[in-house]
């Protein structure tokens, strides 16, 4: 029998991974956003639930029985009303595990000093996210001001860079990588979902992989084992050589996404709760366990990182 493994060492099997997205307000409307998908425009899109009901969601969160690591989205979570309150209550939160983290995904749009004087929290970062239907010579210069700032600041920085589809953007894209690989910030290729199927990747050609052959290059993180070796790849490799399908392999599943109005589901599985009736849902989490994959891929690194077995 040969036993195969993938995952990420650094991701912890023991820890609820947890993506809340905290209003659907944003500044911006890019055509392959996932969460006006999930939201609807002329539905629950650029609206936010109240204060007293975000703040029993931080409680469910700060009462967790496994150490979490949060994830503020959105929407832009930087334009939340009570955007330093709700840092403080969610650091709190998240700090009452050794492992607990938090970070906040965000276009770097914000003006007027934000970041500059955004108050410093240990076992916090920035996840920023360059959207190219957006840019302008004006506002990459403030998102780089921004990214600076925040390293500057002692925070730890990631960039997502929206690999968009379009090939119009593409020598926008490798100018702006090329910027950030001065910067020194970690860069991470973000390839967009398919909005019409939750576990789908976008279609990308062949072309697209060929100009993007830089990401190859890329650290490798993304762990295939079996009782022979061990072979590092990372999101580029495994997408273009379509290395993404885990059905029936034993996956120890722990991503968990809150939505706006605090219903929280289990990431792959059809298991939902209401974290503002149900006070103790991440309490009652004591173990993760495995659960046997359903899908035909992961269509994303988070996904790609959670510890699964496969015995052939």
């Amino acid at each position: 029998m040969k036993d195969l493994k993938q995952y990420d060492i650094k991701h912890k099997i023991q820890r609820n991974y947890i993506h809340w997205d905290v209003s659907s307000q944003c500044q911006l409307k890019c055509s392959y956003c996932y969460a006006i998908d999930d939201y609807g425009l002329d539905k629950d899109w650029d609206k936010i639930d109240s204060w007293t009901r975000q703040k029993l969601v931080i409680r469910n969160i700060k009462n967790s029985s496994l150490p979490c690591f949060l994830g503020l989205l959105g929407g832009e979570p930087t334009i939340h009303p009570r955007y330093n309150e709700l840092i403080e209550l969610c650091h709190d939160a998240i700090s009452q595990h050794k492992d607990g983290r938090l970070y906040v995904t965000t276009n770097g749009l914000q003006t007027n000093d934000f970041f500059k004087t955004h108050k410093f929290y240990k076992n916090m970062y920035f996840l920023w996210s360059i959207h190219f239907e957006y840019i302008t010579d004006k506002n990459i210069l403030n998102i780089f001001k921004n990214i600076q700032t925040s390293i500057d600041n002692g925070f730890r920085n990631k960039v997502n860079v929206m690999l968009h589809p379009d090939k119009k953007y593409w020598k926008q894209i490798h100018n702006i990588i090329d910027v950030l690989e001065k910067m020194n910030v970690e860069i991470h290729p973000h390839f967009l979902y398919d909005n019409g199927n939750v576990h789908g990747l976008h279609n990308y050609p062949k072309e697209f992989y060929d100009e993007f052959k830089r990401f190859e290059n890329y650290d490798e993180y993304l762990i295939f084992e079996d009782n022979e070796k061990i072979t590092k790849y990372n999101d580029y490799t495994i997408f273009n050589n379509k290395m993404t399908c885990f059905k029936d392999w034993d996956c120890w599943n722990n991503n968990y996404e809150i939505n706006i109005f605090g219903k929280v589901q289990r990431l792959c599985f059809d298991e939902r709760d209401d974290l503002i009736t149900n006070f103790n849902y991440f309490k009652k989490i004591k173990e993760i366990k495995p659960r046997r994959c359903p899908h035909n891929s992961c269509n994303c690194d988070g996904l790609l990182k959670i510890y699964k077995e496969c015995h052939v």
